[in-house]
């Protein structure tokens, strides 16, 4: 099996990706105050179609994907609606769960909440600011953009570019407290109806970037990739990665994008209104046919546009390959494709000529069983449904114990550890290393149901494959 290779965003070219035997990937997840739109979609299967690769590979993946439970959106449109924002965001987290389950996406390894590291993003804080790469002023505290060195080197944006970016994507340059306008927040005071947390420089709430580096640190250590859309690279991944800098840890290995999806010739985004919502789409199409159609386009085709016509072409090339003999295939050539940078277009126009063929396009369950072994190895082995999810609790129990107490996280806090009462007092007894090994990701939904685990017949001669679309270009040029 040949080498992976991916397009790194900070390094403008596409590379060997090698983890080793574990792959660590952290894939930027969603704010919970509106339904999942088809950028979502197009965002969530490219990874998927990773994970079940890397998989394929043999590798153990260990991907998380979190839940941004607290941010001004959410608390707006929760003020808005007249609604408690943990209420609003439990809701359309369930139907962002139902969506992709639709869509064939598998369930990350971790799926950690941000109001859930307000212990990590306080220690993080303080160590900011004890190294001088933050300020705080009136209960705000802001981290330095010029902290470090590498600041702006995943997007090369000059800082004019910068500054209009992210006063698009949520950033205050024009706020008078900062030292410069490119300065980010770290923490804020809460407003009278929003939650807030106890902290040495004032209560309040996190701001957005440090959220997912604190999530990231505590649940992988080191992230061999980082990935969201497009639209994250300035100002969520630059900040993400100088913090990750502050904070002493190893560099993220790997950048990944997925290229923005245009409607109407803009971008889909919450913030116009731009959108077209997935549970609508599959209310009318059957689901696979959208995911179809969703990666008919290559992950960094620069600025696709949504049309019905891609919909239909998804629907037809669905039913065709349903109705395809189940008989072996190429694999060689599909896996070829997608370790190609991964290009899924190159690997189903090979499906498709296979069925044109008139050979069978169907069964390809073999394609991803290696990474589901029998036993106490996984879970899922378990014939009995109630000791299957024990097991699975408890070792998540133990995985995340480990990572706790091996994070370099928690500076400025106290260590996790276990609180016991003795005549009264409490106790702070430091919990002891665990080395255990991870789950296997659950694979409880059959394999041969989703669109790129298909089988596609043996060609006899298959010297090339279609090429890359040609506008290979990363990452698109900044609005103006």
């Amino acid at each position: 099996m040949g080498d992976l290779t991916l397009f790194d965003t900070a390094a403008g070219e596409v590379t060997v990706f090698d983890p080793g035997p574990v792959a660590r990937i952290y894939v930027c997840g969603i704010t919970p105050y509106d339904a999942t739109h088809l950028g979502h979609a197009a965002t969530y299967v490219t990874y998927d179609v990773l994970h079940r690769y890397l998989l394929d590979r043999g590798l153990e993946v260990r991907m998380v994907r979190n839940i941004t439970d607290i941010d001004d959106n959410l608390l707006e449109r929760a003020r808005r609606d007249e609604v408690n924002y943990l209420d609003l965001a439990f809701g359309q987290k369930r139907q962002f769960e139902a969506d992709l389950e639709a869509l064939g996406v598998l369930k990350p390894w971790s799926e950690p909440r941000a109001t859930s590291a307000i212990p990590d993003i306080r220690g993080l804080i303080s160590r900011f600011l004890s190294g001088g790469h933050a300020y705080d002023v009136d209960g705000w505290v802001y981290y330095r953009h010029q902290a470090v060195e590498s600041f702006g080197s995943i997007g090369s944006y000059s800082r004019v570019d910068m500054r209009v970016i992210g006063e698009l994507r949520g950033e205050d340059p024009n706020d008078e407290r900062k030292e410069h306008p490119l300065d980010t927040v770290l923490w804020q005071p809460s407003a009278a109806d929003e939650p807030s947390w106890e902290a040495p420089w004032g209560s309040g709430r996190p701001g957005w970037h440090v959220e997912c580096v604190a999530l990231g640190i505590r649940e992988l250590g080191t992230i061999d990739l980082h990935g969201g859309g497009c639209d994250l690279v300035y100002p969520h991944h630059e900040f993400c990665a100088a913090q990750l800098d502050s904070a002493g840890v190893k560099p993220v290995g790997r950048w990944m994008h997925q290229s923005c999806v245009h409607l109407k010739g803009e971008p889909m985004a919450k913030s116009t209104g731009n959108l077209i919502f997935v549970r609508d789409l599959i209310s009318a199409f059957e689901p696979m046919a959208v995911r179809l159609a969703v990666m008919s386009q290559h992950y960094r085709a620069k600025d696709w546009s949504w049309t019905d016509d891609l919909l239909e072409q998804g629907a037809d090339r669905l039913a065709r390959w349903r109705s395809a003999p189940d008989r072996p295939g190429p694999l060689d050539d599909v896996r070829d494709c997608l370790a190609d940078d991964l290009n899924v277009p190159a690997a189903m126009d090979l499906i498709d000529l296979a069925v044109t063929n008139g050979s069978g396009a169907r069964k390809l369950r073999h394609f991803l069983e290696c990474a589901c072994k029998a036993g106490l190895s996984s879970p899922s082995g378990l014939r009995n449904p109630a000791l299957r999810g024990c097991v699975t609790q408890l070792r998540t129990l133990l995985i995340r114990s480990q990572r706790a107490v091996e994070s370099p996280a928690f500076v400025g806090e106290t260590a996790p550890a276990l609180m016991i009462t003795n005549s009264g007092q409490h106790v702070s007894m430091p919990l002891p290393p665990m080395r255990v090994s991870a789950p296997e990701p659950p694979l409880s939904r059959s394999l041969a149901t989703l669109p790129l685990i298909v089988s596609v017949p043996q060609k006899p001669s298959m010297t090339s494959t279609p090429p890359l679309p040609s506008n290979r270009s990363f990452p698109p040029s900044p609005p103006r």
